[in-house]
This record gives C-alpha cells, structure tokens and sequence, in this order.
C-alpha cells in the first residue's frame, strides 16, 4: 500500500503545524493505490456490478432529498411547508423502496454469496456495508420511513415557528412525537440493543453504545468541570481579564454582507472549492448538499454579535474536510465507501480545524489583515487582540456559539440523568419543565 500526502492551502504552513501534530498522518492522504495479484471472479464481478448499480440509484435519491432539505431550511416560503413534509415522505417511500425491494433484495443475495471472492479492498467494502446498511434498512416498512420522513419536516417548521415566536410550547408536541417515532424506528433497526438509545446511536457511530457513551462522558466531565471552574473563579477574581479590544465591541458597524465576504475569504483559504458548493444563511447553521461535488454551507450573521465572527461559519466551512474529501473513484463515488465514516469522525475532522488551527495565534496573524481590509475600524487591534478574544471561555445558553469548555455542559448536562434515561422517561410534560 502507498500513500502520497499533498496539501495545498493558501494558509501558511506554521498555521498548519498544531493541526498536523494531532491528526493521524494516514487522514491527510489524498491518493490512496492498492496493488493486488489476485483478480476476483467473473461471476463475484457480475454479482458485484449488478448491486454497485443499484446502489448508485438509491444514492442518487438519496441526493435528491438532501437538496430538498437544502431548499427547506434555507430558501422555502413559509407557506410551502406542508407540501414540503408531503414531498420529502413521498420520496422516502420511493427512497425506501430503492434500498430493500425486490430487486435490491436479489442483489444484496447474489453479492453475500460470493463476497468472499472479491480481492479488491474498496469492492469487499462495498458489499459489506451495503449487506449491513439492507438488513437494518429492512426491519423497517415503507410507512415509518414515509412517517418519519413527514414529520421530520413538520417538526422543523414547528421548531421554526417556535423559535421565532419564543415559545417552546409551539414545538413540543412535534418534538414528542418525533422522538417517539425515533425510539420505535431505533428498536426496530438494532433489535439486539441492550438500551433503546443503542439503536439511535448506531445511526451515527455504528456500534457505540449507550453505556460506552455515559463512560466517556464521565470521564470528560471529570476533567472539565474542574478545569472550568478554575477558569471561571480567575475571571471572577480578574474581571478585566476578558475584556476585548475597544475596536472588536460590537455594534452595527459590522455590516453582515462584509461578515459572510470575509467568511467565504477564510473558507477558500481553508481550501474549500465553490465550484463544487455554495454558501448561504440558515436559521441554524449547518453543512448539506448532494455528494462531495456539491457540498453546501451555511451560517448566520448578526451585526450585534461579533464574538464569533469568522468562526460560526468557519465551523461549518471545515466539514468539507470530510464532504468534499470523499473518495469520487469508480469504485467510490456514490457507494458506501464514500460516505462519511462516522459522525465521531466527521466532527473530529471539523473541530481539528476549528480548535487546532483556527483559535490559534498563527491563525490570527494571517486572518488579521483580512479584518483591517474588510472593517478598517479594527486597525489598532492586533493579531494578540483577536486571539485573546477567540479564546475566551464564556458560559451561555446557545449552544452554537459555546466555546470548548461550555458545549460540552450544554450537549449533556451535568446534573442529568444518563443519556439512556431520557429514551425511558420521555414526557411532553417533562420536556416543558425541564426546557
């Protein structure tokens, strides 16, 4: 096996140098050649062809859907959302039927029976995945993805609603009844589960579980709490301490189009390619798209909360690390090897940008100047300034704008039960008292 590294990047290579200390050199690969003596046979190659197919179909909905999602939370009147949640069911069901009908079904068959004559690494993925990815998408019928996929959509309208009005109330019943949904889809696809939470983590760290998870999580709050604390008691004893520079205050001079200019400046340099993705304004940021040629960002802006200028977008701008990274090879493009590993993964790769690179000081002496240019009322202030200010620890109640020692109180909660308990004990009534 050969690996070749090539990073390119406008940033200069110091800025790099924390990211690469903490990252596995083997993630950085860009190329990747297996050479193999063996060559597997005619019928395993029929067999394997015939499902790469049909994978490919139902990836392309797949795509299709996340482009409706897209527009949903992005560029959807208000007034369309009902049509929406009918559309996006109507396609789940043709979704669903793609990933575990007939066709599919004799496929996956064909393919399990001579798997094991497969010799290219990439294909045996392939087919092991896509056996697993099918018996889980089976156990559940074509009216609960449909249903699922209805009110996944009704619940984001509501949350919307909810969200602007504030009031929590108008969203609760959706969110309810969605996690209860959520609880019976996840009994269903990991039967097996110990905790009814396994099955919903499964759908994004395949094989974790709900005890594994509660173990990590002590352990983090063991370590932080106390780190947290100590920090907060120095404010409290130096309350000068976090204060920005006059020229970062914030205020309306920080016009939102020069924010997302300056946030698209940073995103480039990241090495994102607007070829392959866009950039537009959300509710709540996120990442979305089609596939790792149409990779699609978002954030937020507000001319009064300059706190997290440049890093709110560049939070989403550093998941194309893992979107449009992905393999796009013949035998990857549109398969199961080319999805995202892991949301474990996923999020590392991001946050190995956002914390490692970005919230350092080599960072802000490049990223310095592009302020002065695009808001030149922030002359005086230097490098030292912002990276004083990027690196405050300040608690809140909105999660997004958390920085590293508060998040992680907001995700769980540290006087909470385990995570397990929420999936037994969930009530409308408890979720209005305890929002």
């Amino acid at each position: 096996m050969r690996c070749q590294l090539r990073l390119t990047s406008p940033l200069p290579l110091q800025t790099l140098q924390p990211a690469a200390r903490y990252f596995p050199r083997r993630l950085f690969a860009v190329a990747m050649s297996v050479s193999v003596s063996a060559t597997s046979s005619s019928a395993s190659l029929t067999a394997y062809n015939n499902l790469k197919a049909l994978l490919r179909e139902a990836n392309a909905l797949s795509e299709v859907e996340g482009i409706l999602s897209y527009d949903e939370q992005c560029f959807m009147p208000p007034g369309a959302a009902a049509a929406r949640a009918q559309q996006k069911a109507a396609l789940a069901k043709v979704l669903h039927r793609a990933r575990t009908g007939d066709e599919m079904r004799e496929a996956i068959n064909s393919a399990r029976a001579c798997a094991d004559e497969l010799v290219d690494p990439k294909m045996k993925a392939n087919v092991r995945d896509a056996i697993q990815d099918f018996d889980k998408a089976s156990r559940k019928s074509a009216e609960i993805a449909e249903a699922e996929a209805r009110l996944e959509s009704e619940a984001f309208a509501a949350w919307k609603e909810a969200r602007d009005s504030s009031d929590f109330s108008l969203f609760a019943d959706k969110l309810s009844a969605l996690f209860q949904l959520k609880k019976q889809v996840a009994a269903l696809t990991r039967p097996a589960a110990v905790e009814p939470y396994d099955g919903a983590l499964d759908a994004f760290e395949r094989g974790m579980t709900a005890q594994r998870l509660d173990e990590i999580f002590a352990e983090l709050r063991t370590g932080l709490l106390p780190l947290l604390e100590a920090i907060l008691e120095k404010k409290r004893a130096h309350p000068n301490i976090d204060i920005p520079h006059p020229a970062l205050a914030s205020g309306p001079q920080w016009t939102v189009s020069e924010q997302a200019t300056l946030s698209k400046e940073v995103a480039a340099a990241l090495g994102y390619s607007f070829d392959k993705g866009r950039f537009d304004v959300s509710t709540h940021p996120f990442t979305g798209g089609a596939g790792p040629t149409d990779v699609r960002v978002t954030s937020r802006f507000s001319e009064n909360w300059v706190e997290d200028l440049g890093l709110r977008s560049t939070r989403q701008d550093t998941h194309f690390t893992s979107r449009q990274g992905r393999d796009v090879s013949e035998e990857a493009r549109g398969l199961p090897v080319s999805q995202p590993l892991s949301m474990g993964v996923h999020e590392s790769q991001s946050l190995l940008w956002e914390r490692m690179v970005l919230q350092s000081r080599p960072f802000w002496e490049w990223a310095t100047p592009l302020f002065h240019d695009r808001f030149p009322f922030t002359k005086d202030a230097t490098p030292d300034d912002f990276y004083r200010m990027y690196n405050r620890v300040e608690p809140g109640f909105i999660r997004v704008d958390a920085d590293e020692m508060c998040r992680f109180q907001l995700e769980l909660g540290c006087r909470l039960p385990p995570a397990t308990d929420y999936v037994r004990h969930w009530t409308p009534s408890a979720l209005l008292t305890n929002r």
